[in-house]
């Protein structure tokens, strides 16, 4: 006889109460996370041998509204009046650095806060298990179950800009396999096989940027794995370098066997 179970939880913003801190008027903020699964077990060969299996399944979107200052063309105009009253040049570099912000970004006045940005967070994420156990007899029996699970995060941690956000993919596979032998009343053997596999990297949702390009880079000592978003060290607010190797991708990834 097979058994098994079901489920669903699902969250969303229309059902939530509106944030005490939220201005009068203003919607409210999307959160909808559906979390879905189901597990299914029974025999295959009756009193010999039998199954297991489980799903679960999570997506999720939260949204943020995160305000900041943009360098609107308001602003760009304001800066280069100044720049032109001391007869000093707009730098070429400045101006590329410009293309770092999203277009939409750049339509509000010369002033702090400018832009309000919601762009959410996302995540999903989807992992399962099958079981299968088989007895022999009644002294020795195997077991074998595999794990497989993955999912992508894109969440804001620093910059407002979706462009900015840290995109985390995972991948993960872990296998193993039992077999158990009864001797006597005294002697147990039990041999073990598994292979275990993790990846995830972190990296901004968007690194086509080119700072070569933006003229960031000696070309002279650039090396491809400089390429990416830009990212600037401040010492003592005379030393500016290109540190880009700071921002790149880190990546774990493992193979192993116990």
């Amino acid at each position: 006889m097979f058994h098994g179970s079901t489920f669903y939880f699902n969250r969303h913003e229309k059902l939530s109460a509106t944030s005490p801190v939220a201005a009068p008027g203003t919607p409210k903020r999307p959160i909808r996370n559906n979390q879905y699964g189901f597990s299914l077990g029974g025999p295959i060969v009756h009193n010999k041998t039998f199954f297991f299996s489980t799903l679960e399944v999570q997506k999720l979107t939260a949204g943020n509204t995160t305000p900041t200052t943009a360098p609107s063309a308001d602003w760009v105009a304001s800066a280069t009046q100044l720049l032109n009253q001391f007869g000093v040049a707009v730098n070429p570099t400045s101006r590329n650095l410009l293309a770092l912000w999203p277009a939409d970004s750049r339509t509000g006045s010369a002033i702090a806060q400018n832009f309000v940005s919601t762009d959410p967070n996302s995540y999903s994420s989807y992992n399962g298990i099958a079981k299968v156990d088989h007895q022999f007899n009644s002294v020795f029996n195997v077991s074998a179950r595999y794990f497989g699970g993955g999912g992508d995060q894109v969440a804001q941690t620093g910059s407002p800009y979706l462009a900015y956000y840290q995109a985390v993919p995972s991948r993960m596979h872990n296998v193993s396999v039992v077999s158990t032998g009864v001797f006597t009343a005294h002697l147990v053997n039990q041999l073990v096989v598994g292979y275990n596999y993790f990846k995830q990297t972190f990296n901004s949702q968007d690194h086509s940027a080119d700072p070569i390009a933006m003229g960031l880079n000696d070309l002279q000592r650039v090396q491809h794995h400089q390429l990416g978003e830009p990212w600037q060290h401040a010492l003592e607010l005379d030393e500016f370098r290109s540190a880009h190797e700071h921002t790149q991708r880190q990546q774990r990834a493992g193979h192993r066997f116990w």
